[in-house]
């Protein structure tokens, strides 16, 4: 299991998609100049794409740029190479299956690659992936920032 960059802060789970290709994380999400951005979609399980259907259960921000970008990114069979894997595999992105297999994942936004084997022999392999989760924004000197509810 590949586990890096791993915050105590937790990963939003809408699913974000970058030019219709790339799987991001938030800290690839926060890295992003809003200047930069031509057109942002906001998918709802029932109006998502059929092929990311799978990814829409908290919803999917699908992000336009208005230039062409190549994140240094892997596509799935190359991620199933990367890990040795032989046979079949699905994909998974924090626990949703993945259908298309078309896109690729930005290295920069991989928290962790959790690898279920086959209990049964001709089973199929899951791969799931964890996106990066932002760090908190630093508090500023002379300020506490107190997380949950107030009550009287």
């Amino acid at each position: 299991m590949l586990d890096r960059k791993r915050s105590t802060h937790t990963a939003s789970l809408t699913a974000y998609v970058l030019n219709g290709r790339y799987i991001i994380g938030d800290n690839v999400l926060r890295d992003i100049d809003p200047q930069s951005i031509r057109k942002v979609v906001i998918h709802k399980s029932g109006d998502a794409p059929a092929k990311w259907r799978s990814l829409a259960s908290y919803g999917i921000l699908e992000i336009f740029l208005r230039t062409k970008v190549h994140p240094e990114s892997r596509s799935l069979p190359q991620i199933q190479r990367w890990l040795k894997l032989t046979g079949p595999v699905r994909f998974q992105v924090d626990g949703q299956f993945l259908k298309d297999t078309s896109l690729r994942v930005v290295t920069a936004a991989i928290a962790s690659l959790e690898v279920r084997r086959p209990v049964a022999a001709g089973g199929e392999t899951i791969v799931n992936y964890s996106p990066c989760a932002a760090a908190p924004p630093p508090v500023p000197p002379g300020q506490i920032r107190i997380r949950g509810l107030v009550q009287r």
